[in-house]
């Protein structure tokens, strides 16, 4: 019940993926109010396969000296306070955070 809370009052931009076809899901719960009053956004991304993913980062990893896509990344955390990052971009509004499982 806490991770469910917990989950509910951090996220703002929820995207599931995957191939709706292949995989059977569990059924979410969510309340419209909370949704509605803490401004989240849930995206589906409909036939999303691991390739997809490659691609895309294949694409930033060509492209990353034409774009200025580190620009968009205000400031980096550790995975282990991953909870500051959340609260760093709730209070601060920047283009992105990141959150780096090696540092």
């Amino acid at each position: 019940m806490a991770d469910r809370k917990r989950c509910r009052s951090h996220f703002k931009c929820l995207i599931l993926g995957e191939d709706c076809g292949t995989y059977t899901q569990p059924d979410i719960q969510l309340k419209g109010e909370q949704l509605i009053r803490n401004l989240n956004t849930i995206t589906g991304i409909h036939n999303y396969i691991p390739d997809d993913l490659q691609n895309a980062v294949d694409f930033l990893n060509s492209c990353y000296n034409l774009y200025p896509f580190e620009g968009l990344i205000e400031k980096k955390f550790p995975l282990k306070d991953v909870d500051l990052a959340f609260e760093s971009a709730e209070e601060n509004r920047p283009i992105r955070v990141a959150v780096c499982p090696d540092e």
